[in-house]
Protein backbone atom coordinates (compact mmCIF):
# COMPACT_ATOMS: atom_id res chain seq x y z
CA UNK A 1 0.00 0.00 0.00
CA UNK A 2 3.14 2.53 0.55
CA UNK A 3 4.01 2.11 -2.84
CA UNK A 4 0.74 3.89 -3.44
CA UNK A 5 1.75 6.81 -0.80
CA UNK A 6 0.99 10.30 -2.29
CA UNK A 7 0.46 13.36 -0.79
CA UNK A 8 -3.66 13.76 -2.59
CA UNK A 9 -3.90 10.27 -0.24
CA UNK A 10 -2.80 11.84 2.61
CA UNK A 11 -4.64 15.15 2.47
CA UNK A 12 -7.82 13.02 2.62
CA UNK A 13 -6.53 10.47 5.41
CA UNK A 14 -6.27 13.53 7.72
CA UNK A 15 -9.57 15.58 6.80
CA UNK A 16 -11.57 12.18 7.80
CA UNK A 17 -10.42 12.85 11.32
CA UNK A 18 -9.04 15.60 14.21
CA UNK A 19 -6.55 15.61 16.55
CA UNK A 20 -7.23 16.74 20.56
CA UNK A 21 -4.88 19.63 21.42
CA UNK A 22 -3.93 21.07 24.74
CA UNK A 23 -4.35 25.21 24.04
CA UNK A 24 -3.69 27.65 27.27
CA UNK A 25 -4.75 24.59 29.54
CA UNK A 26 -8.20 23.73 27.51
CA UNK A 27 -8.70 20.80 25.57
CA UNK A 28 -9.27 21.43 21.90
CA UNK A 29 -9.92 19.24 18.83
CA UNK A 30 -7.75 20.54 15.35
CA UNK A 31 -8.50 20.06 12.02
CA UNK A 32 -7.10 20.67 8.87
CA UNK A 33 -8.15 24.41 8.95
CA UNK A 34 -6.60 25.19 12.40
CA UNK A 35 -3.02 23.42 11.72
CA UNK A 36 -2.91 25.11 8.60
CA UNK A 37 -3.60 28.60 10.25
CA UNK A 38 -1.23 27.33 13.02
CA UNK A 39 1.81 26.62 10.72
CA UNK A 40 1.15 30.01 8.26
CA UNK A 41 1.89 31.74 11.65
CA UNK A 42 4.79 30.24 12.79
CA UNK A 43 6.29 29.97 9.63
CA UNK A 44 5.77 33.38 8.89
CA UNK A 45 6.95 35.21 12.48
CA UNK A 46 9.02 37.67 12.07
CA UNK A 47 8.77 38.18 8.39
CA UNK A 48 4.38 38.94 8.34
CA UNK A 49 2.66 42.00 7.71
CA UNK A 50 0.63 41.86 10.60
CA UNK A 51 -1.95 40.03 8.85
CA UNK A 52 -1.27 36.82 8.61
CA UNK A 53 0.55 38.04 5.57
CA UNK A 54 4.28 37.55 4.52
CA UNK A 55 5.54 41.59 4.10
CA UNK A 56 6.46 42.76 0.86
CA UNK A 57 10.53 42.61 -0.11
CA UNK A 58 11.58 40.14 1.64
CA UNK A 59 15.33 39.71 1.13
CA UNK A 60 16.56 36.28 -0.13
CA UNK A 61 18.19 34.86 3.54
CA UNK A 62 14.79 35.85 4.63
CA UNK A 63 12.96 33.79 2.11
CA UNK A 64 15.45 31.29 2.79
CA UNK A 65 14.75 31.46 6.29
CA UNK A 66 11.13 30.80 5.49
CA UNK A 67 11.21 27.73 3.24
CA UNK A 68 13.32 26.11 5.81
CA UNK A 69 10.93 26.61 8.91
CA UNK A 70 8.15 25.45 6.53
CA UNK A 71 10.43 22.14 5.21
CA UNK A 72 11.07 21.50 8.92
CA UNK A 73 7.68 21.14 10.45
CA UNK A 74 4.37 19.04 9.84
CA UNK A 75 2.91 20.12 6.26
CA UNK A 76 0.19 22.10 7.08
CA UNK A 77 -2.73 19.49 7.04
CA UNK A 78 -1.41 17.73 9.53
CA UNK A 79 -3.00 18.39 12.17
CA UNK A 80 -1.74 15.79 14.44
CA UNK A 81 1.94 17.15 14.02
CA UNK A 82 0.79 20.86 14.96
CA UNK A 83 -1.56 19.41 17.74
CA UNK A 84 1.43 17.62 19.09
CA UNK A 85 3.57 20.78 19.15
CA UNK A 86 1.18 22.99 20.52
CA UNK A 87 0.38 20.57 23.18
CA UNK A 88 3.97 20.06 24.27
CA UNK A 89 4.93 21.97 27.76
CA UNK A 90 7.13 24.95 27.41
CA UNK A 91 10.03 23.55 28.65
CA UNK A 92 9.89 21.37 25.53
CA UNK A 93 9.79 24.56 23.28
CA UNK A 94 12.05 26.23 24.99
CA UNK A 95 14.68 23.68 24.26
CA UNK A 96 14.18 23.83 20.38
CA UNK A 97 14.79 27.71 21.16
CA UNK A 98 17.70 27.56 23.26
CA UNK A 99 19.54 24.59 22.61
CA UNK A 100 18.20 22.42 19.56
CA UNK A 101 17.92 26.35 17.52
CA UNK A 102 15.06 24.86 15.89
CA UNK A 103 14.00 27.27 12.85
CA UNK A 104 10.86 28.13 13.87
CA UNK A 105 12.91 30.26 16.28
CA UNK A 106 15.74 31.49 14.53
CA UNK A 107 17.01 33.90 14.12
CA UNK A 108 16.66 34.06 17.69
CA UNK A 109 14.84 37.18 19.18
CA UNK A 110 13.85 38.50 15.98
CA UNK A 111 17.63 39.35 15.18
CA UNK A 112 19.14 39.90 12.46
CA UNK A 113 20.74 36.81 9.65
CA UNK A 114 24.60 36.15 9.35
CA UNK A 115 24.95 34.97 6.09
CA UNK A 116 27.86 33.02 6.96
CA UNK A 117 25.98 31.56 10.30
CA UNK A 118 22.84 30.85 8.31
CA UNK A 119 24.97 28.73 5.07
CA UNK A 120 26.75 27.05 7.81
CA UNK A 121 23.20 26.05 9.09
CA UNK A 122 21.97 24.94 6.17
CA UNK A 123 25.31 23.50 4.47
CA UNK A 124 25.02 20.79 7.90
CA UNK A 125 21.68 20.59 7.74
CA UNK A 126 21.59 19.08 4.06
CA UNK A 127 24.59 17.10 4.27
CA UNK A 128 23.66 15.42 7.24
CA UNK A 129 20.08 14.57 6.11
CA UNK A 130 21.54 13.48 2.55
CA UNK A 131 24.20 10.96 3.98
CA UNK A 132 21.51 9.77 6.81
CA UNK A 133 18.96 9.39 3.96
CA UNK A 134 21.09 7.45 1.29
CA UNK A 135 22.59 5.36 4.14
CA UNK A 136 18.97 4.12 5.65
CA UNK A 137 17.71 3.98 1.42
CA UNK A 138 20.60 0.62 0.94
CA UNK A 139 21.08 -0.51 4.41
CA UNK A 140 18.70 -2.24 5.95
CA UNK A 141 21.02 -2.97 9.16
CA UNK A 142 21.26 0.63 9.86
CA UNK A 143 17.60 1.24 9.56
CA UNK A 144 16.99 -1.43 12.97
CA UNK A 145 20.03 0.52 14.29
CA UNK A 146 17.94 3.83 13.43
CA UNK A 147 15.16 2.17 15.34
CA UNK A 148 16.49 1.02 18.18
CA UNK A 149 18.03 4.66 18.37
CA UNK A 150 14.90 5.75 18.88
CA UNK A 151 13.90 3.80 21.64
CA UNK A 152 11.51 0.93 20.07
CA UNK A 153 11.86 -2.05 22.15
CA UNK A 154 8.97 -4.33 21.37
CA UNK A 155 7.06 -5.42 24.33
CA UNK A 156 6.29 -9.32 24.46
CA UNK A 157 2.98 -10.76 22.85
CA UNK A 158 0.71 -12.98 24.05
CA UNK A 159 -1.04 -15.01 22.08
CA UNK A 160 -4.09 -16.91 22.41
CA UNK A 161 -3.25 -20.68 21.75
CA UNK A 162 -4.52 -20.81 18.79
CA UNK A 163 -2.42 -18.41 17.14
CA UNK A 164 0.54 -19.45 18.91
CA UNK A 165 2.53 -20.63 15.36
CA UNK A 166 1.39 -17.44 14.37
CA UNK A 167 4.28 -14.74 13.33
CA UNK A 168 4.29 -11.75 15.09
CA UNK A 169 5.99 -8.54 13.50
CA UNK A 170 5.93 -5.19 15.23
CA UNK A 171 5.71 -2.21 12.64
CA UNK A 172 7.07 1.63 13.71
CA UNK A 173 5.94 4.27 12.29
CA UNK A 174 8.31 7.59 10.90
CA UNK A 175 6.13 9.85 9.38
CA UNK A 176 3.09 7.90 8.27
CA UNK A 177 5.99 5.49 6.90
CA UNK A 178 6.21 1.87 8.23
CA UNK A 179 9.17 1.21 5.94
CA UNK A 180 11.68 3.20 6.87
CA UNK A 181 13.71 2.92 3.74
CA UNK A 182 10.99 4.07 1.59
CA UNK A 183 9.97 7.19 3.97
CA UNK A 184 14.00 7.89 3.35
CA UNK A 185 13.67 7.28 -0.69
CA UNK A 186 10.84 9.64 -0.93
CA UNK A 187 12.67 12.23 1.48
CA UNK A 188 15.52 12.61 -0.48
CA UNK A 189 13.11 13.35 -3.03
CA UNK A 190 11.96 16.12 -0.94
CA UNK A 191 15.65 17.25 0.07
CA UNK A 192 16.36 17.67 -3.63
CA UNK A 193 13.55 20.02 -4.25
CA UNK A 194 14.41 22.38 -1.15
CA UNK A 195 18.09 22.26 -1.57
CA UNK A 196 17.01 23.67 -5.63
CA UNK A 197 14.70 26.04 -3.86
CA UNK A 198 17.46 27.32 -1.90
CA UNK A 199 20.40 27.60 -4.58
CA UNK A 200 17.88 29.33 -6.52
CA UNK A 201 17.52 32.00 -3.56
CA UNK A 202 21.29 31.88 -3.64
CA UNK A 203 21.87 32.89 -6.66
CA UNK A 204 19.98 36.44 -5.97
CA UNK A 205 22.35 37.21 -3.36
CA UNK A 206 24.57 39.95 -3.72
CA UNK A 207 27.20 41.35 -1.22
CA UNK A 208 26.07 38.15 0.37
CA UNK A 209 26.97 35.30 -1.74
CA UNK A 210 30.55 35.00 -0.85
CA UNK A 211 30.13 34.76 3.33
CA UNK A 212 27.37 32.62 2.60
CA UNK A 213 28.54 30.37 0.33
CA UNK A 214 31.37 30.10 2.55
CA UNK A 215 29.30 28.88 5.59
CA UNK A 216 27.68 26.66 3.77
CA UNK A 217 31.44 24.39 2.90
CA UNK A 218 31.60 24.79 6.06
CA UNK A 219 28.24 23.08 7.64
CA UNK A 220 28.29 20.67 5.00
CA UNK A 221 32.36 19.84 6.13
CA UNK A 222 31.61 19.22 9.74
CA UNK A 223 28.46 17.28 8.34
CA UNK A 224 30.43 15.22 6.39
CA UNK A 225 32.84 14.44 9.53
CA UNK A 226 29.65 12.81 11.43
CA UNK A 227 30.31 9.40 12.16
CA UNK A 228 26.88 8.40 11.49
CA UNK A 229 26.48 4.72 13.56
CA UNK A 230 28.12 6.43 16.13
CA UNK A 231 25.66 9.41 15.79
CA UNK A 232 22.55 6.95 16.29
CA UNK A 233 22.91 6.72 19.64
CA UNK A 234 24.73 9.42 20.56
CA UNK A 235 28.46 10.45 20.53
CA UNK A 236 28.44 12.13 24.07
CA UNK A 237 26.58 12.51 26.97
CA UNK A 238 25.74 16.08 25.91
CA UNK A 239 23.73 14.70 22.79
CA UNK A 240 22.41 11.66 24.68
CA UNK A 241 20.84 14.18 27.63
CA UNK A 242 19.49 16.23 24.64
CA UNK A 243 17.73 12.78 22.99
CA UNK A 244 16.33 12.16 26.27
CA UNK A 245 14.81 15.26 26.71
CA UNK A 246 13.43 15.00 23.41
CA UNK A 247 12.21 11.77 22.85
CA UNK A 248 10.94 11.26 26.42
CA UNK A 249 8.52 14.44 26.82
CA UNK A 250 5.74 12.97 27.40
CA UNK A 251 7.09 10.86 30.08
CA UNK A 252 8.88 13.51 31.48
CA UNK A 253 5.58 15.16 31.59
CA UNK A 254 4.66 12.67 33.89
CA UNK A 255 7.25 12.92 36.77
CA UNK A 256 6.04 14.40 39.67
CA UNK A 257 9.92 15.79 41.03
CA UNK A 258 12.74 16.82 39.48
CA UNK A 259 14.53 14.08 41.28
CA UNK A 260 12.43 11.64 39.34
CA UNK A 261 13.31 13.37 36.38
CA UNK A 262 16.98 12.84 36.53
CA UNK A 263 16.71 9.44 37.54
CA UNK A 264 15.12 8.99 34.33
CA UNK A 265 17.89 10.59 32.46
CA UNK A 266 20.52 8.31 34.07
CA UNK A 267 18.41 5.23 33.43
CA UNK A 268 18.91 5.69 29.72
CA UNK A 269 22.60 6.71 29.79
CA UNK A 270 25.19 3.93 28.39
CA UNK A 271 25.53 1.22 30.92
CA UNK A 272 29.07 2.26 31.95
CA UNK A 273 27.64 5.68 32.65
CA UNK A 274 24.83 4.49 34.44
CA UNK A 275 27.21 2.27 36.76
CA UNK A 276 29.12 5.69 37.27
CA UNK A 277 26.14 7.24 38.75
CA UNK A 278 25.52 4.69 41.52
CA UNK A 279 28.04 6.25 43.20
CA UNK A 280 25.83 8.39 45.24
CA UNK A 281 28.23 11.50 45.35
CA UNK A 282 29.00 11.25 41.73
CA UNK A 283 25.20 11.27 41.18
CA UNK A 284 24.01 14.06 43.12
CA UNK A 285 27.25 16.02 41.85
CA UNK A 286 25.24 15.00 37.97
CA UNK A 287 21.79 16.31 39.15
CA UNK A 288 23.56 19.38 40.30
CA UNK A 289 24.98 19.95 36.64
CA UNK A 290 21.59 19.16 35.29
CA UNK A 291 19.66 21.58 37.45
CA UNK A 292 22.51 24.59 36.40
CA UNK A 293 22.97 23.66 33.27
CA UNK A 294 20.07 22.49 31.39
CA UNK A 295 16.75 22.08 33.08
CA UNK A 296 18.16 25.86 34.55
CA UNK A 297 18.14 27.02 30.68
CA UNK A 298 14.69 25.56 29.73
CA UNK A 299 13.48 26.22 32.81
CA UNK A 300 12.23 22.17 33.10
CA UNK A 301 10.17 21.84 36.09
CA UNK A 302 7.94 19.36 37.17
CA UNK A 303 4.59 19.82 35.56
CA UNK A 304 3.05 16.20 37.15
CA UNK A 305 3.44 17.90 40.73
CA UNK A 306 0.39 17.23 42.90
CA UNK A 307 -0.97 14.76 40.76
CA UNK A 308 -1.35 11.68 41.00
CA UNK A 309 1.18 8.64 39.28
CA UNK A 310 -0.44 7.07 35.84
CA UNK A 311 -0.84 3.61 35.82
CA UNK A 312 1.14 1.68 34.23
CA UNK A 313 4.21 2.93 32.49
CA UNK A 314 3.72 5.56 29.05
CA UNK A 315 6.71 5.80 27.00
CA UNK A 316 6.16 7.81 23.70
CA UNK A 317 8.97 8.04 21.10
CA UNK A 318 9.08 10.78 18.61
CA UNK A 319 11.39 9.37 15.59
CA UNK A 320 12.62 12.26 13.58
CA UNK A 321 14.90 12.52 10.59
CA UNK A 322 14.90 16.49 10.91
CA UNK A 323 17.99 16.36 13.72
CA UNK A 324 17.94 19.42 15.13
CA UNK A 325 21.38 19.15 17.72
CA UNK A 326 24.11 20.04 15.88
CA UNK A 327 27.34 18.35 16.79
CA UNK A 328 28.76 21.72 18.51
CA UNK A 329 26.64 23.61 21.73
CA UNK A 330 24.92 26.42 20.16
CA UNK A 331 25.77 29.65 21.51
CA UNK A 332 23.33 30.00 23.71
CA UNK A 333 24.56 26.75 25.37
CA UNK A 334 27.63 28.34 26.06
CA UNK A 335 26.37 31.48 27.64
Amino acid sequence: MEENYTLSHRRRVFRWYRSPAVVNGKPQLFDSWISARIKRAAVYRGFDDGNARLRKKLTPLEKMVIRMRDANTGESYNHEWWAEWVSSPQWFKNLHETILENWLFYPLNGGSIDPTKLGEKIGYEFEYKRRKLERAAVDSEFVENWKAACGFDPEPLELPPELKDEEVRHHFVIDGFTDWQLYARQSLVKLGVLRRKIFALQSLLEDDFTPFAAGLARGAKRAGAVNLDDDLFGIDERQHILRILENDVELIAQLRRPHDIVDHIIAQLPARRRRFFSNRDHRKRFAERLRNTYFSQIDLQSEAKGRPPKAGKSKVKRPRIIIYTPDTPSEREES
